[in-house]
């Protein structure tokens, strides 16, 4: 956005200077010299005036051109913040998905694994159910377990974006 902003910037410098190029020109200089070896110096000075005559379509042309940069500028900077907006307030949102899943996982999920693991592992060693159910409900406790990381990683990371976004 400040490098945007220092776009804005740079065309509204080069819309004064293009503005600036119709107005008349004063030059001034001083000189001193000598001709041929001849001992005594020659010095003076000049004076000049520069008005512009002709070439009007040409800087009403260029004025323009200046204005539509410092326009699309602009527009880019509005649509840059516009942008910035959406993907931020996108990302809160989503940091606020990720924590009611987090909360539910804290809260219940992932005490529902453990008790699918101890149900699975006790009821196998007492012969109730076969290897084949025992790895079944094993599954379902990892598969919870990977879950509850899983949106962990997202919550983390949609944090990460956020101060991204902030630090903008």
């Amino acid at each position: 956005m400040q490098y945007q902003q220092q776009n804005i910037a740079i065309a509204g410098a080069e819309l004064d200077v293009s503005r600036q190029s119709r107005k008349p020109n004063f030059e001034g200089r001083v000189f001193s010299q000598r001709l041929y070896g001849a001992s005594p110096y020659y010095s003076g000075f000049s004076f000049t005036v520069g008005i512009p005559i002709f070439g009007k379509k040409n800087y009403q042309n260029i004025i323009s051109a200046g204005q539509l940069e410092q326009q699309y500028q602009t527009s880019v900077l509005a649509y840059q913040k516009i942008t910035l907006g959406t993907e931020y307030r996108t990302t809160f949102l989503q940091i606020e998905k990720n924590r009611e899943l987090l909360n539910y996982y804290e809260a219940t999920g992932l005490a529902q694994a453990e008790a699918i693991l101890k149900a699975a592992n006790l009821s196998y060693r007492a012969g109730e159910i076969s290897f084949a159910e025992l790895s079944q409900y094993l599954t379902q406790a990892i598969e919870i377990q990977r879950n509850y990381l899983e949106v962990l990683n997202q919550y983390n990371q949609s944090v990460i974006q956020l101060n991204y976004y902030t630090t903008q």
